[in-house]
């Protein structure tokens, strides 16, 4: 690989580049971080932007920082190529497809650049040039700048590799904003009559008088239509009010400003482009010779008005090329002077290290921002922490609460069955006379009962469901009587189909909340389940005990 050809092709593109590159901030980060480690290389190539060695088609109509961030873009890639630094084009070529923005907007169109791809595989084998239509009108700006660069980071080879370059070495992806005319007949004799007679003098200060004086009766300057004289004058005016302004002069003067051969060809290929004069199809530099001969009589009369119009037209539009130009010159080199002054001036030195000084202010406060998410972090895990235990220890209050709740149901109903055989002992000490005392009262037996008996005859006839209750003791109790039905305290949210016609439902409410309590109760309400609640017991015989009192209570074992 030619390092000259490395370097060629890359200047070619670093403007179109640093363009595109300017609206992705991945890609600034890497320009600004190339620019900090070639420092120096990249400044030269800054100072030789600003004095205007390239010739520029974006970076002039950008705005300030904008202009700014494109030039030291474009120093970075010109830097890049004389270094023969492939990897920073690879990797920002990278940066900038795998941008969202440039993703959603379809900026670069890499279709395109797999057509192409298929090509130089081709010329890769070959060892030939491959033919790539780069300037096509279906390709836009983006994707053009990016091309070269796209296919060095695909390369598989370095055939692939060298095809690549040997054919955009060849080519110039640059297009002119207005094309130079073509070398024709028509437009030779115009530049050697009516461009020549104007620009005999190339100081402009003499040009804008002359156009200000200008006869009315001279060879190539014969304004005898009025429509284009009109226009003429009007524009006049105003050109010579605009370049009047110290602004535009910029502390000089028209005089200072004398036209090259280059900028008069410039000027009269604009002129001769605007005018379309190779679309007409007259004889025009015939007519015009026989014309300035003063032997038009051979042609006929339309055709001559028709030709004397239309060179008219040309002198008009070189008439404003010439000031558009100086403007265009001008605005060019203000521009570049705010540029340089921006870049290397004391003021944007001072400006550079007040920039330094905020980006070090930036990095201590990214370190600290990082410090406190930490500790936030930190406090986040503590306080999750303690939400746990809270929770665990809302649950265990809750727990205890519907044992404080159940236990006051039971001596409220035993204090009310208490008020009732009290009143009627009373009534029955009244009524009855006083018994005998005998010298020895037998003792009262109580009756002693079968609780597994009663339960299993129960639970065969009736639907009973229990919630809650410890796992252990509630096993015990479903095994012994597997036609009860025993809903563990962690399932209860799937009681809603086992209370479908149940006689009645007893609560053990040791080992459930009131997240599990709540909405089955409320859920047996709506259905009028009867509702009993088993002592906190952890022996079978207590626990069935008190579910025969419970259902005795409950009218269900009479």
């Amino acid at each position: 690989m030619a390092k000259s050809d490395f370097e060629k092709i890359v200047a070619q593109y670093a403007e179109m580049m640093a363009t595109a590159a300017s609206i992705v901030s991945e890609c600034v980060d890497l320009i600004n971080n190339y620019r900090k480690n070639n420092y120096d290389a990249t400044t030269k190539y800054i100072k030789d932007i600003c004095m205007g060695k390239y010739e520029l088609q974006y970076l002039l109509g950008l705005g300030g920082t904008q202009m700014q961030t494109v030039t030291v873009g474009m120093a970075a890639f010109l830097c890049c190529g004389s270094k023969q630094d492939k990897n920073f084009l690879t990797t920002m070529v990278t940066a900038y497809s795998n941008s969202p923005k440039i993703i959603k907007l379809h900026l670069l169109q890499t279709e395109i650049y797999s057509l192409f791809i298929d090509v130089l595989k081709k010329c890769a084998e070959t060892g030939a040039i491959a033919s790539l239509d780069i300037q096509s009108g279906k390709i836009n700006d983006e994707t053009r700048a990016f091309a070269f660069a796209y296919f060095l980071s695909v390369a598989p080879n370095k055939s692939f590799e060298e095809a690549v370059i040997r054919t955009f070495v060849e080519s110039d992806v640059r297009s002119a904003i207005v094309p130079p005319a073509k070398k024709s007949s028509r437009f030779a004799y115009l530049m050697h009559t009516t461009v020549k007679d104007r620009f005999h003098d190339k100081n402009l200060k003499h040009i804008l008088l002359t156009d200000v004086r200008r006869p009315s009766n001279g060879r190539n300057f014969s304004l005898y239509n009025n429509e284009i004289a009109s226009r003429w004058e009007i524009n006049l005016k105003s050109f010579a009010g605009t370049l009047s302004n110290d602004g535009m002069l910029n502390g000089g003067s028209l005089e200072e400003f004398v036209l090259t051969k280059a900028d008069v060809m410039a000027i009269a290929s604009v002129a001769y482009n605007a005018v379309h004069l190779d679309e007409e199809q007259l004889p025009l530099e015939e007519i015009w010779a026989s014309c300035d001969g003063d032997s038009s009589n051979e042609y006929d009369s339309d055709d001559v008005e028709q030709a004397k119009r239309l060179r008219q037209e040309f002198e008009y539009a070189l008439f404003n090329a010439t000031y558009y130009h100086y403007l265009c010159k001008q605005c060019r080199r203000q521009s570049l002077s705010n540029l340089n002054n921006y870049f290397f001036n004391p003021q944007g030195l001072k400006l550079d290290a007040e920039l330094k000084k905020c980006n070090r202010q930036i990095e201590r406060d990214k370190a600290l921002i990082q410090s406190q998410k930490e500790v936030l972090e930190s406090l986040t895990v503590r306080a999750n922490v303690a939400e746990k235990s809270a929770t665990e220890a809302r649950n265990r209050y809750a727990a205890i609460q519907s044992k404080v709740e159940s236990q006051q149901s039971k001596i409220d109903v035993l204090q009310k069955e208490l008020s009732l055989l009290r009143a009627e002992n009373e009534e029955l000490r009244h009524i009855l006379p006083a018994p005998e005392s005998p010298k020895y009262a037998p003792a009262k037996v109580e009756p002693e009962i079968n609780y597994a008996d009663m339960l299993a005859a129960i639970f065969t006839n009736k639907k009973i469901v229990f919630i809650g209750g410890h796992q252990n003791i509630m096993s015990k109790f479903s095994q012994k009587y597997p036609d009860a039905v025993v809903i563990p305290h962690d399932k209860a949210v799937l009681a809603n189909q086992p209370l479908e016609a149940a006689d009645a439902v007893l609560f053990k409410t040791d080992s459930m909340g009131h997240k599990e309590y709540n909405p089955i109760k409320d859920l047996a309400d709506r259905r009028n389940i009867p509702i009993g609640y088993i002592g906190d017991f952890t022996s079978l015989t207590l626990v069935e005990k008190s579910v025969y009192e419970e259902l005795t209570k409950l009218g269900l074992l009479q």
